[in-house]
Formats: structure tokens, sequence, C-alpha cells
């Protein structure tokens, strides 16, 4: 593939068609291997300019859970469920929406 952009599209297409989370994992498991692969040839060939590896790519280096869990992942994240309930009220009588809901929601589905 010639330009970056062009690469992108490439993956973009290819990660569109995969309909399981088994799938996306051996997909990205083969791109990460050959990203290894490329990356080790060029070392080889001149290991005085290695490169060193964006944040996305250690990122991507990490292995994926094998479970998905989202109180870990509030966890790291930080997360702590609070909100602003009276904010929210506020804002929502703010609005002064006439239209029943039942017509904004078919608004939504077209």
């Amino acid at each position: 593939m010639g330009s970056m952009t062009e690469h992108k599209l490439h993956l973009i297409q290819q990660i569109s068609v995969i309909d399981t989370p088994n799938e996306l994992e051996a997909f990205l498991e083969k791109e990460l291997e050959e990203m290894k692969a490329k990356k080790g040839k060029k070392a080889n060939k001149n290991s005085k300019n290695e490169r060193q590896l964006s944040p996305l790519e250690q990122k991507m280096l990490k292995p994926m859970r094998k479970k998905f869990d989202p109180e870990e992942m509030k966890r790291e994240q930080g997360w702590t469920g609070k909100h602003d309930k009276e904010g929210i009220m506020r804002l929502i009588k703010e609005m002064d929406v006439k239209e029943p809901i039942e017509e904004m929601l078919a608004l939504l589905t077209k």
C-alpha cells in the first residue's frame, strides 16, 4: 500500500466485516505479528536507527482480556457513577419539549 490513508482504509474495510470477538482478536493478533516482523526486518537492516513504538502501537501490543468486566473497567478509568441529577432535571425542564416522546423516537429511527 502506498499512503498511510490507503493503509487505514484497507484496515477499516477488513475490520468492518468481522462478526465475532474471536475473529477480531485473531485479526488483530495477525496484524500485530506482521508489524513485529516488519519491524524486526528493519531492525536487522539498520539496528542503529531503531524506531520506538508509538503509544497506539504499545496499547495494541498489550494482550486482550479474556473476559470483559465492566466493574474492572470502571475502576481502571476512575468512573465514580456520580452525576448531577438536579442539573439534568433542570435542563429537561428548560428544554420545554412539546412533542410526544413517540414522535421524537420515530425521528431517530428514520
